[in-house]
């Protein structure tokens, strides 16, 4: 009897670890099962920041790059609209009429063209000849003070020549453009790119003009092209 007892006592007593021990191994498996979506989430949604991240720097240095492309394609915007075309007309003269137009405030223009002709050789690269490709390369705005000297110094030249100036530069711009010229007769055509640094001038209860007299060996170019 007291050996069956025994028996049924160690019986109950390995039952009981066993019980334990499974019971032990289940809760660690559940820990470990609870465990492993929280880790692998967080670690999902780090990568999904940097991937993020990643996309957004990339796509601000993408409109970065458009944004420069854009203005340097564009630097001719950055001018008011009246001295952007007075540029245009002045880079694509066809003759000695049209430029003084370009180059001259009003009541010069019209005495250049009725008592005194201006002289010298003020266009941008050849009158009359076929102008394309034309870009604006660089383009920076002139402190007043420093526009109203070029003014003084362009109406002293003119004075020079005979022509009675009163005007005032109230602003301006200092532009380097280029254009190709296409030059052409019988036998050949010859193509030339002109690279030259310009002031574009507002002359006071006037109108813009441009002022071409610089000698820049940096950015006043002829290169032939082929």
């Amino acid at each position: 009897m007291r050996k069956a007892l025994t028996l049924l006592f160690c019986f109950i007593v390995t039952v009981s670890f066993t019980g334990c021990s499974f019971n032990n191994s289940k809760s660690e498996e559940n820990l470990i099962n609870t465990e492993a979506p929280e880790s692998i989430n967080s670690e999902l949604e780090d990568n999904m920041e940097e991937i993020e991240i990643q996309i957004t720097d990339s796509k601000i240095s993408e409109t970065e790059n458009i944004i420069e492309t854009t203005e340097k394609n564009n630097l001719s915007s950055l001018l008011p609209i009246e001295a952007n075309k007075v540029l245009s007309a002045y880079i694509n003269c066809k003759s000695p009429d049209s430029l003084l137009d370009c180059i001259l405030p009003t009541a010069v223009a019209n005495q250049a063209r009725t008592e005194n002709p201006l002289l010298g050789d003020f266009s941008f690269g050849f009158l009359g000849a076929t102008c394309e490709d034309e870009k604006v390369l660089e383009c920076t705005t002139i402190p007043r003070e420093q526009a109203e000297n070029i003014g003084e110094f362009w109406a002293l030249a003119l004075s020079m020549q005979g022509f009675l100036t009163d005007f005032t530069v109230c602003e301006g711009f200092d532009v380097v453009a280029s254009a190709v010229f296409t030059i052409e007769d019988d036998f050949q055509k010859i193509k030339v790119k002109v690279t030259r640094r310009l002031f574009v001038l507002n002359v006071e209860n006037d109108r813009w003009i441009i002022y071409s007299a610089v000698d820049d060996p940096v950015s006043d170019q002829w290169e032939f092209i082929s």
